[in-house]
């Protein structure tokens, strides 16, 4: 047999032929939507026990103290709860690399649990924002007597025993700028609360009635204005704190998984009580 025309073939090294297999894909994107399912499943469930718990008449139900470590225990619950769903799936069900030592082993299952945490806050911040900008725009629909707590103090300044001068709405909006100013500012000026003792003194008050109404409105509208900011860094910090813990815990359920992917273990680790 005539072997002139053979022409050898180069070989492929094995390095190359493992380097483009060490992401699992599948196993990730499969932990993601996992995750992600797990979170938009438990998130509706514990608003409405937060709705069973929580009262809209003042002095009933929890408190707002009590209230806000329940939300921030069960949002941790469920996040983490989440990314520890994503990681273990992306770490057992992960291919394994022939020839690697128990140590890279580890690494590379941990690496796709943090890719699977990845990958699941970004599917969870798209379903979140979606749903946040459906609130936006719900609440850009409402009158501003709806939703600006300063129109209605206005209200409160501007009520009083004289019913035969009515306000004119110019004035009601006036009236809440100033209060605004009061936020922005950090205080009311000097002129302006004079001005507006002067308004609650034409409805029928008397000057002092009229300083402590004008007063509690000024403290009343700050007061609201920086509850809003406080939960707003809570929201933000509760978020990041959430999602940093989601990370670790996404690893080392990724590293558990993989264990258990090695050893061949079942269902049954997860019911033994013993």
């Amino acid at each position: 047999m005539d072997n002139t025309n053979l022409r050898p073939v180069a070989a492929v090294p094995m390095t190359e032929v493992l380097a483009s297999s060490y992401l699992g894909w599948p196993a990730i994107i499969a932990g993601a939507l996992v995750g992600t399912a797990i979170f938009v499943t438990l998130t509706p469930f514990g608003s409405a026990i937060g709705l069973a718990i929580t009262s809209p008449y003042l002095g009933q139900g929890l408190s707002a103290k009590a209230t806000v470590i329940a939300i921030t225990i069960w949002t941790l619950w469920v996040v983490v709860s989440s990314y520890i769903a994503a990681g273990y799936i992306a770490g057992r069900m992960r291919h394994v690399t022939p020839d690697v030592s128990t140590y890279e082993s580890e690494i590379r299952d941990g690496a796709h649990g943090l890719i699977a945490w990845a990958l699941t806050t970004l599917l969870v911040g798209v379903i979140v924002s979606t749903a946040l900008s459906d609130i936006v725009r719900e609440a850009q629909s409402k009158t501003p007597e709806q939703t600006d707590h300063s129109l209605y103090m206005a209200d409160a300044l501007l009520r009083g025993e004289r019913l035969e001068t009515p306000y004119n709405e110019g004035l009601r909006r006036e009236v809440a700028a100033i209060l605004q100013s009061g936020v922005y500012n950090g205080a009311v000026t000097a002129s302006d609360r004079d001005y507006l003792v002067r308004l609650v003194t034409d409805r029928g008050l008397t000057p002092v009635d009229a300083q402590k109404r004008v007063d509690y409105a000024i403290t009343d509208v700050r007061d609201t204005a920086n509850a809003k900011r406080k939960v707003g860094i809570l929201a933000a910090f509760l978020s990041a704190a959430a999602s940093a813990i989601g990370a670790a815990a996404a690893w080392w359920a990724a590293t558990i998984g993989g264990q258990h992917r090695k050893n061949y273990a079942g269902v049954s680790i997860f019911t033994r009580w013993r």
